[in-house]
């Protein structure tokens, strides 16, 4: 694939779009691409989500979904 022929391709079919969303979602594309990898991955939570991760994970221990020690261990074994 020559890469110049390929973005010229890309360039002509983005002048043919109409539908805002295809525009927007290809934009979001854009910019995720343009991220380093920690931005992408390491992102710092907000309290918000903190607090909603919080109450979630009670929620699940109250509930028994949990994982013991011995069962993660085996479960790492095969990561």
């Amino acid at each position: 694939m020559n890469l110049q022929i390929e973005k010229q391709r890309l360039k002509n079919e983005l002048d043919d779009i109409n539908d805002v969303r295809l525009i927007k979602a290809i934009s979001e594309l854009l910019n995720y691409a343009k991220q380093s990898t920690e931005e992408r991955f390491l992102k710092p939570f907000t309290k918000q989500q903190l607090m909603k991760r919080a109450l979630t994970s009670e929620k699940d221990i109250a509930a028994g979904k949990t994982t013991g020690i011995k069962q993660l261990r085996k479960e790492v074994k095969n990561w």
